[in-house]
């Protein structure tokens, strides 16, 4: 059995209501990796030590600091995903592929040479994406147990007027739960069965990115020690669409024929982060860096709805009812960790070929992440809720360590790259298990003109709950095995 990234089956244990704030939440927005442009893709994004690249101000902003002309960049990018799922307990695994494109950096640098004191001083602006949320995945097969087991839990001992709109009340509503004794202890069409195997089957959709404007400044001093500051404004797009279907063609269920559950999730907002850095060169050949990042600070919104359709049968007909749920809309506030990079870089030159070494280690704390729920509400539910997720972060989530390792060689105009990194699951109780990136870069460059490519490949399995109840043993596990390949092509201009 492929090696299992733990990380992910955490994200489906996670799984709440539809308006999101779990560790799923937390982890997505906390986890980004460097990127934007494709020098620093091309040789793992370990430029922490090196600098003269815009993807580098994601990491330490003093790389500024190393440009020695102004620039213009364009980064265009192509993610391509495919995805195999099985259901645990089936033999046969369903596969999805899509391809997405978009821009992975804009950027403008301006270069000052000062006629006294620093060597350089320079500010540059611009965007570079450092996550992107893109992929679909399907999956099918037969479990015992329904989605109906949650729906009953979440209204058990609850009257009409105190289930939830968004699963509770609908199911309700479309006769997929039900109370005839009227003692609040519902019932539902496969209590009549409860040990039959019912098939199932999920479409899930996702789009979005995390696309962080940098304002960075960084200054130059006597060609020895660079130093930098930047501001840190993330922007965020996250949209899922998940189709849930169970249908019994056999008639093995007593009344029951075919049930639809659609929740539609769209998670925006924006935040913003400090970083500071420097960059020491003792000598020409050798480099090292080091660069701390604040917390971001994030104000979210979520926009969310809800669609259930259920058909069934008893001695009077068929019957189909669909039933939507309002417009949820929810605003809260989430931190995500800080961040902590130690870098190196070594340059060399041999015959006429001369290239760098670099290698970047983050130390991440993802327990210091926190939501904040009841930053615009005054619900005490949503306050306790806030308790229970950060004290849940508290007790899953640990340190995190990414190792990034890359290399470029140059020979005349021409430029190859390559890296590895190696990212440390951040759960406590997996905390020996890395999942990889590989990238591979090449590049061609003139006095006022470069244009790169780069391709960054992973692949790992994670695990998926479609839904949870109590009984994990009626809650179907998915397994994932993922596919990425992102080819990013950066076009600049010097001047």
């Amino acid at each position: 059995m492929l090696r299992l990234f733990v990380f992910f089956i955490f994200i489906g244990m996670g799984y709440s209501t539809i308006n999101g704030q779990g560790l799923s939440d937390a982890l997505r927005l906390s986890t980004t990796l460097p990127g934007g442009t494709a020098r620093t893709i091309g040789a793992g994004g370990a430029f922490g030590a090196l600098g003269g690249d815009f993807g580098s101000l994601s990491i330490n902003p003093a790389g500024l600091g190393v440009y020695r002309s102004s620039e213009f960049v364009i980064s265009p990018g192509l993610l391509s995903t495919s995805v195999s799922s099985i259901m645990e307990g089936n033999n046969f695994s369903t596969d999805r592929s899509r391809s997405y494109m978009g821009l992975e950096n804009l950027g403008i640098v301006l270069h000052h040479k000062p006629a006294s004191g620093l060597y350089a001083s320079n500010l540059a602006i611009g965007l570079n994406k450092v996550a992107n949320f893109n992929r679909d995945f399907a999956f099918g097969g037969q479990t015992i147990g329904s989605i109906t087991d949650r729906f009953l839990e979440l209204a058990n001992g609850r009257t009409l007027d105190e289930l939830d709109d968004f699963e509770a009340w609908p199911a309700y509503v479309v006769g997929a739960i039900y109370d005839f004794e009227g003692d609040l202890n519902y019932e539902s069409d496969f209590l009549l069965a409860p040990n039959q195997a019912v098939p199932k089957s999920q479409v899930s959709q996702q789009t979005g990115s995390i696309n962080e404007l940098s304002i960075t400044y960084a200054g130059n001093l006597d060609n020895k020690f660079n130093f930098g500051v930047g501001l840190g404004i993330p922007f965020v797009r996250f949209r899922e669409i998940k189709t849930y279907r169970e249908a019994d063609p056999e008639g093995n269920i007593p009344f029951f024929q075919e049930l639809a559950f659609t929740e539609n999730l769209t998670t925006s907002g924006t935040g913003f982060n400090l970083k500071a850095g420097f960059l020491y060169t003792p000598v020409r050949a050798f480099r090292i860096g080091l660069a701390l990042h604040t917390p971001t600070w994030y104000i979210l919104t979520d926009d969310f709805i809800t669609n259930m359709s259920y058909s069934f049968t008893d001695n009077t007909g068929s019957y189909n009812f669909t039933e939507t749920s309002p417009d949820g809309n929810f605003r809260y506030r989430f931190n995500a960790p800080w961040k902590a990079i130690i870098s190196l870089g070594s340059l060399y030159e041999v015959g006429d070929v001369k290239g760098f070494f670099s290698a970047d280690l983050e130390f991440r704390d993802y327990r210091s992440a926190r939501f904040n729920l009841g930053a615009y509400s005054n619900s005490i539910g949503d306050i306790l809720f806030s308790q229970e997720l950060n004290q849940e972060i508290d007790a899953t989530l640990n340190s995190s360590t990414i190792i990034r390792v890359g290399t470029e060689l140059v020979y005349e105009k021409l430029r190859l790259r390559g890296g590895v990194q190696m990212i440390q699951s951040p759960f406590a109780a997996d905390s020996k298990t890395f999942n990889r990136n590989y990238t591979l870069g090449l590049g061609f460059r003139e006095e006022k003109f470069f244009i790169d490519a780069a391709m960054i490949y992973s692949k790992f399995d994670e695990g998926y709950f479609p839904y949870f109840t109590s009984d994990q043993t009626r809650s179907p596990f998915i397994i994932n095995e993922m596919n990425n390949r992102n080819l990013v092509v950066t076009i600049g201009f010097k001047f």
